[in-house]
């Protein structure tokens, strides 16, 4: 089975056309295996030969370098977070899924699929959305920039932000953490993942791909939208439309925030202090987002 060419037009956007980036594909019964890709064209004919079959995860980051990436370990973050172009940030909203696990462990798959889709129809994803709508119209009145709103037609929403340069950060993982949990406060979100997530070696979702019942309804969708909007079938209506409005966004307030939490953490690390104990709130009191 092939997915539609529209598919590929938002992997364009998302990806590029040639990338170094880690594909993941498989399932749970099978298991899951790592590739190295290098091109839109190669994962393509991973996607043809393999979708719906497996499921398709790929490195959030290009790596500016041609090593091959299965030949660093996981653990080597270090490495992951110096080679990353690191030109976007992606908010990942998950809510708690274990009583659907539970409902569904002795289901057949069209019963599961069923029992699914009538579980978010009933508003499962419903809380979800609505922190994702608050956090996206933070990120627009704070930092005067969109983020692209994605839905996996499961479990996760995703924002993404592209940036129109590199972030330059001397502590960039620690960097994002605060970012995130600033994003969190702010914005008084539950369902913002980002602990215990390296943010420059993560893999994520390729939208469409999770499996042939979520592509129907997997989709890019706008910010205005209604609940009962974004849950129908994806194959009526657009999939993207005016996308270039996310590419190449210029925030100096953005950068200031960010590089206002790096000069504070490489402070601490220089004085031997305790990076995660500072007051979030007394540091953007003293440095103001312009």
């Amino acid at each position: 089975m092939q997915l539609d060419d529209r598919w590929y037009e938002l992997y364009t956007l998302l990806y590029g056309n040639t990338f170094n980036r880690i594909l993941t594909l498989g399932n749970k019964k099978n298991g899951y295996i790592n590739h190295n890709i290098r091109s839109l064209d190669q994962l393509q004919q991973e996607i043809d030969k393999h979708y719906p079959h497996k499921e398709f995860y790929i490195s959030l980051y290009d790596y500016k370098t041609d090593t091959n990436l299965l030949k660093w370990d996981k653990i080597e973050k270090d490495k992951f977070e110096k080679y990353s172009i690191k030109d976007r940030i992606v908010l990942r909203f998950r809510d708690d899924t274990t009583i659907i696990q539970q409902e569904t462990a002795e289901l057949n798959e069209i019963q599961t699929y069923m029992f699914i889709r009538r579980s978010i129809n009933l508003g499962q994803d419903k809380k979800m959305l609505k922190e994702v709508k608050t956090v996206y119209e933070a990120i627009e009145n704070l930092f005067q920039i969109k983020a692209l709103p994605v839905y996996n037609g499961y479990n996760e929403y995703c924002l993404y932000i592209f940036l129109d340069e590199e972030m330059q950060l001397e502590n960039p993982s620690i960097t994002l953490y605060y970012f995130y949990k600033f994003i969190e406060d702010y914005c008084d979100t539950k369902l913002l993942k980002y602990e215990k997530i390296e943010p420059f070696s993560q893999i994520i979702t390729i939208p469409g791909t999770q499996n042939n019942s979520s592509r129907l309804y997997s989709k890019v969708f706008n910010i205005e939208d209604s609940y009962p909007d974004i849950i129908e079938n994806a194959s009526r209506k657009e999939l993207l439309n005016d996308y270039k409005v996310y590419k190449y966004q210029r925030s100096p307030s953005l950068t200031t925030l960010l590089e206002t939490m790096d000069k504070e953490i490489t402070k601490r690390l220089s004085d031997h202090t305790d990076v995660k104990s500072f007051n979030l709130n007394e540091l953007f009191h003293e440095n103001r987002i312009s």
